[in-house]
């Protein structure tokens, strides 16, 4: 069972960006920046805050064109348990608010960050519903709302039980929230083209995981194979790399790059 997802952002700078997230938005860093042979300057790093992770990647490439990104556009979606305090927190910090809190249409209280390369954080607060930790989704963003629920659905086995979300009747869907085990994936539309430039061969989107199993190692190989039966595509085949997981990539149709894992030894 796929029990945790993060979202992975890419950054110009993995220092800068790890000092950004944990001196401004407070999250932690237990393993510092990750560095790789050959490379003169870190290339990864895992953050952590209330349960969560939010992973960070380098990218050699403009990630944000100057020439038009929709002003909704996410990155990641967090769901936390007071928006208020953690408001206060963040305008105390010196972030960058780009929505302070405000009760959305769909009924949730939403406040909107920019970090310095440009993604955009919701932190979001269910008025109805409590809970000690927070819980993150990656935002993917997408040409068609409704192809792309399609695809997850019907190749990477996810569900989308409260359908689409459109903003006027005559408009196209502009979001949906997908569903398998105990993780979700937003959706939402772009009108410009998602990947304006060349992508690196290891640039990542999101990482899923499971749980750590001794007895049940085999499970990631048959998500694989589940995956691979259903018609995905895998950008990379099933590797025990050097992180101390065993993972693969599936491409979507959209170009994003989707890995899941499961750790090797005990985290």
């Amino acid at each position: 069972m796929l029990t945790r997802i993060a979202p992975v952002l890419g950054v110009i700078d993995v220092d800068a960006a790890v000092e950004y997230y944990c001196g401004t938005l407070g999250f932690e860093c237990p393993y510092g920046s990750i560095g790789t042979a050959g490379e003169e300057q870190p290339v990864y790093a895992i953050l952590g805050r209330a349960g969560t992770e939010l992973h960070l990647q380098i990218r050699r490439r403009e990630i944000w064109p100057s020439a038009g990104r929709d002003v909704v556009g996410r990155s990641a979606y967090f769901f936390v348990n007071d928006v208020e305090r953690l408001q206060d927190e963040f305008v105390t910090r010196g972030a960058n608010i780009i929505q302070q809190a405000t009760v959305m249409p769909y009924g949730l209280r939403e406040m909107v960050v920019e970090d310095k390369d440009g993604h955009r954080i919701s932190f979001s607060q269910d008025l109805d519903y409590q809970s000690e930790n927070w819980e993150v989704a990656p935002v993917l963003g997408v040409r068609d709302v409704v192809e792309g629920v399609d695809w997850f659905r019907d190749v990477l086995g996810f569900d989308c039980p409260s359908g689409v979300y459109s903003v006027g009747e005559e408009e196209a869907p502009v979001y949906a929230i997908l569903f398998r085990d105990q993780i979700s994936i937003h959706l939402q539309i772009h009108r410009r083209a998602i990947f304006d430039n060349a992508r690196e061969s290891f640039e990542g989107d999101t990482y899923l995981k499971f749980d750590y199993m001794p007895d049940n190692v085999e499970c990631v190989d048959a998500l694989h194979q589940e995956l691979a039966d259903r018609g995905a595509v895998i950008h990379r085949g099933l590797l025990n790399e050097e992180y101390g997981f065993r993972d693969f990539t599936v491409l979507t149709p959209m170009g994003h790059r989707l890995t899941f894992g499961m750790p090797l030894f005990q985290e």
